[in-house]
């Protein structure tokens, strides 16, 4: 289990961060706006941030095809999720991933704790 532990916790983290990033941004061009900046000046400066969230995105959406394929799942389902949810839907993999071998867990429990009786 601790080789799924590892990159849920590193993409519970990276939401945290966007979600911070996200206000911060806000509050910023609040403040722009109220200093005289037009709304196309601000715009442009969101032109970045864009392409890179693209590029997690894309990223995101790779990195959970190989991670679906090695797991024997539905790969473009979750390329797809990882691509339009971007860490949200890799923290739903990982905790959808998490919950079937924790549940693959008891079961084993359960048959040799029958066995054994």
């Amino acid at each position: 289990m601790k080789q799924l532990e590892k990159p849920a916790i590193i993409a519970v983290v990276l939401y945290l961060v966007a979600l911070v990033i996200s206000r911060v941004g806000s509050i910023i061009s609040f403040n722009l706006s109220s200093a005289g900046w037009s709304g196309t000046q601000i715009a442009l400066l969101y032109v970045p941030v864009v392409i890179v969230s693209l590029g997690v995105n894309i990223a995101i959406a790779v990195w959970l095809y190989r991670v679906a394929k090695r797991e024997r799942t539905t790969p473009w389902v979750w390329a797809m999720f990882g691509f339009i949810f971007s860490v949200s839907g890799a923290i739903l993999f990982f905790a959808i991933r998490i919950y079937e071998m924790m549940k693959l867990k008891e079961i084993t429990e359960q048959k040799d704790g029958q066995i054994s009786s």
